[in-house]
């Protein structure tokens, strides 16, 4: 728990002076594609590069249904219509990470407990970041993504290069 946190503080750091004039959440999600499509390319294996995407899919997937919504939830919200759309769309995505794992054995989850404080920590800064973006005072992030919840879910996408490595592990 303690490496995950200081991976996100790390890059933090990195995402805030690579990127000074961006909130740091895009900043971070900037590095961070840039991060994957450099560790995709540099994955000659079909097989191996199949799991990083499905190892980025969770990541990307469990920071949208289960930190969002554990922020929420500790603030008395119910997320549900955010994280219901948002399943709905990555319902295809979900199944093939499923079934990567499912090749290899692994357990996605076990890597959820091992996130969880990072995550949570990530949503924190995304939270705060989405609501300046809003104009929004931040106890109403919540509400802004229930009352949104379907324009927000169809915009947060997964990045482009795990989602090319997915796609291409279908063929």
């Amino acid at each position: 728990q303690h490496y995950a946190g200081q991976k996100i503080d790390d890059m933090q750091a990195e995402a805030a002076k690579k990127y000074p004039n961006m909130p740091l959440t895009d900043a971070m999600k900037k590095l961070g594609e840039e991060q994957a499509r450099d560790m995709l390319s540099k994955t000659p294996d079909p097989d191996q590069k199949n799991l990083r995407a499905a190892q980025m899919f969770y990541g990307f997937y469990y920071i949208n249904t289960e930190a969002r919504a554990a922020y929420c939830r500790e603030r008395g919200a119910d997320l549900t219509p955010f994280v219901s759309r948002f399943q709905a769309n990555h319902r295809a995505e979900l199944a093939r990470a499923q079934a990567i794992y499912a090749k290899t054995g692994g357990n996605p989850d076990d890597m959820l407990a091992m996130l969880r404080p990072a995550f949570a920590k990530t949503i924190e800064q995304d939270m705060k970041d989405v609501t300046t973006g809003a104009g929004v005072p931040l106890e109403r992030a919540c509400a802004l993504f229930n009352e949104h919840a379907a324009a927000l879910a169809d915009y947060i996408k997964l990045p482009g290069d795990v989602r090319a490595a997915f796609v291409a592990g279908l063929r």
